[in-house]
């Protein structure tokens, strides 16, 4: 490991005893929150928890990353990396890296690999984003190359599974949020007092980790997960709520209230497809209503000033044809004739062909069951029957099977 300088302490003389463990995480927890401000009640254990499984992450099947966002500079994302790398396995930190500098740093080193400034570079570059989606599960954590000259060329796997975190300004790609927890920084007040960093020795926390975690630690198979969140919520946070569960009751707690919370905020900053259909669910529990003409939908989503609709195609705002266009892998069946109960008759929708979409794209919650909405009608949507009749699509928005992107690793 020569250019490298892990700087791994020697082991102590620990035993491996819930209480242990659970004074290690307790010990993590209180770094974090020595150093640092969160948003939160729920960040510190997340994070302890996260670093615990960096000592064991071969044990497990599925990687969670940690993905470390602020709406502006100085908010402590870098500060946070710098305590991870006083406290996890084989830290590697550092920005602007390439996809082969990736994926052959975690072949050679198989580091606790810590990537800050990543909304300047990462995006950017397909290669890279394609080598960091497949690290997510171990069956399918490599990607491929061409190495030699000649003759002598072969093709190698490199391996690209690793424990990440992955730090930037604004959001991240899609692909990469979705496999991570989030971790939401914000500026610290002056009134906020936390310790400097500088002098902090945490070598001994390591030394404790490395005796506790570097052995084969008995993992449960199964812990319990708390409820309404999504498969994919799941396999991240399934590690991690193993490790608390072995850990003892008070860390369990912990780690339910911590993944319900940061699986939700995962939740609400999800795709704009999953937003969309967000609203058109809204819009037939607002209308109290089985069907939905197309202009009577368009009107409800352009009316939202918090959603994207109405800026639209450079501030157009979003059309008729657009909005099919978008919910054509979702919608089962062409538009056709609809009736609504205010009135309003064109081309449309009806709820019973998106129930599907809805159950596997949207968190549970929002029910369009006719015989349970109360919600009241927004004013301000009044039906335009005779626009619709004018301006109704006849297109065909027959859903293709297709497979979701967001749940298979992108081989480079």
């Amino acid at each position: 490991m020569s250019g490298f300088n892990f700087g791994m302490p020697e082991t102590a003389d620990v035993e491996i005893t819930s209480a242990g463990l659970a004074g290690l995480l307790d010990e993590f927890e209180a770094a974090f929150r020595r150093h640092l401000v969160f948003t939160t009640d729920h960040e510190a254990p997340t994070l302890a928890l996260w670093t615990a499984f960096t000592y064991v992450h071969e044990q497990f099947d599925c990687c969670p990353y940690i993905v470390v966002k602020s709406p502006q500079k100085r908010c402590g994302k870098t500060l946070l990396l710098e305590v991870l790398e006083k406290l996890t396995n084989r830290p590697v930190l550092g920005g602007n890296m390439s996809a082969p500098t990736v994926f052959r740093l975690i072949d050679e080193y198989a580091p606790t690999l810590l990537i800050d400034e990543a909304d300047s570079f990462v995006a950017q570059d397909p290669e890279l984003m394609g080598v960091l989606n497949t690290g997510h599960r171990k069956a399918g954590a490599f990607t491929f190359r061409c190495v030699g000259e000649g003759t002598g060329m072969t093709t190698k796997a490199f391996s690209t599974w690793c424990p990440k975190v992955i730090a930037g300004i604004g959001k991240l790609k899609d692909t990469l949020e979705d496999r991570a927890i989030p971790i939401q920084m914000r500026r610290k007040l002056t009134s906020e007092k936390v310790e400097r960093l500088r002098h902090a020795d945490y070598d001994y926390l390591r030394a404790i980790a490395l005796n506790l975690m570097s052995v084969d630690v008995p993992i449960i198979t199964e812990p319990t997960y708390p409820t309404g969140i999504s498969d994919r919520a799941k396999d991240i946070w399934e590690p991690l709520l193993q490790i608390a569960r072995m850990a003892g009751s008070a860390w369990e707690e912990k780690s339910q209230l911590a993944c319900r919370s940061l699986s939700v905020a995962t939740a609400d900053d999800d795709s704009i497809d999953v937003l969309l259909l967000t609203d058109v669910r809204a819009a037939f529990i607002q209308y109290e209503d089985d069907r939905v003409t197309s202009q009577v939908l368009l009107d409800a989503l352009l009316a939202n000033d918090e959603r994207p609709w109405a800026d639209w195609n450079h501030g157009k705002g979003m059309t008729k044809n657009t909005l099919a266009r978008r919910l054509k892998p979702y919608y089962k069946f062409s538009t056709n004739t609809v009736r609504m109960k205010n009135g309003a008759r064109g081309r449309g929708y009806e709820l019973k062909h998106f129930n599907d979409a809805f159950s596997r794209y949207l968190p549970p919650g929002g029910e369009t069951n006719r015989d349970t909405v109360t919600t009241q009608q927004p004013r301000g949507f009044a039906a335009d029957s005779k626009r619709d009749n004018e301006n109704g699509e006849n297109q065909s928005v027959t859903l293709q099977p297709t497979a979701d992107e967001a749940c298979h690793g992108v081989h480079g």
